[in-house]
C-alpha cells in the first residue's frame, strides 16, 4: 500500500472465520488496518451476504460498505493528518520534542497528535505534564474515539483532553477511592 493506495479497500473473504468477508483498508503508507465484516442472509455458499456487518452496524451491499464506513474513516483520517496539531512522527520522536519544549518552558503543557506504532488505524495522543505519556484514539465512522466517548471533530476531544489531560474521570474510578 503506497501513497496512490492509502484510503483504498480491499474485501476478499476471510481465512479466519466462515461467512465473514476480511475488509484491508490502507491507513497511510505501509499501514493496513484488517476489518472483520460478518456475512448474513446468504443466497447461497458462494455469495455474499445479503447483510454486512461491522459490529452494530448492518450495511446492504458492498458500495454501501465502502461509503457509509471507509469514505468516513478516509475524512477522519484527512482530518487528522491535517490538523495543526498532528505530526508525522514516530511517538518516541515527539516525546523526545515535547520533552525539550517542556525543558524550555517548564510550566507549560505540551501535546501532539501521531500515529500509534502500536494499533494500525489509531492515533496516539502525546502529552507531557511531568513526563511523556500517551492516549489511544480510536477512529469509527462516526468520529474519535476516546475513553468509550465519540467525538465529531478532533478539535472537541483535545478540548475535553486539555480540561483533564489524564482522562475524564469515570464514577467506578470515584467508587473504587471512596470518593
Amino acid at each position: 500500500g503506497g501513497d496512490a493506495m492509502v484510503g483504498e479497500a480491499l474485501i476478499r473473504p476471510s481465512s479466519k472465520v466462515a461467512d465473514s468477508l476480511a475488509m484491508h483498508w490502507v491507513v497511510r503508507p505501509g499501514v493496513i488496518k484488517v476489518i472483520e465484516v460478518l456475512e448474513e442472509d446468504k443466497d447461497n455458499d458462494s455469495s455474499i451476504g445479503n447483510k454486512l456487518k461491522i459490529k452494530d452496524e448492518v450495511y446492504g451491499s458492498i458500495d454501501e460498505l465502502l461509503a457509509r464506513y471507509i469514505a468516513p474513516m478516509n475524512d477522519r483520517i484527512d482530518e487528522i493528518t491535517h490538523h495543526r496539531k498532528f505530526m508525522d512522527m514516530l511517538e518516541d520522536d515527539v516525546d523526545v520534542k515535547l520533552t525539550e519544549m517542556k525543558k524550555a518552558t517548564p510550566s507549560g503543557v505540551f501535546y501532539f497528535l501521531c500515529w500509534s506504532d502500536v494499533h494500525p488505524g489509531y492515533i496516539s495522543l502525546r502529552y507531557i505534564i511531568n513526563t511523556p505519556r500517551s492516549h489511544p484514539i480510536g477512529i469509527s465512522p462516526d468520529g474519535f474515539v476516546w475513553f468509550r466517548k465519540t467525538y465529531t471533530n478532533i478539535d472537541s476531544l483535545l478540548n475535553d483532553f486539555k480540561k483533564t489531560p489524564r482522562g475524564p474521570v469515570s464514577a467506578e474510578s470515584l467508587s473504587s477511592r471512596g470518593g
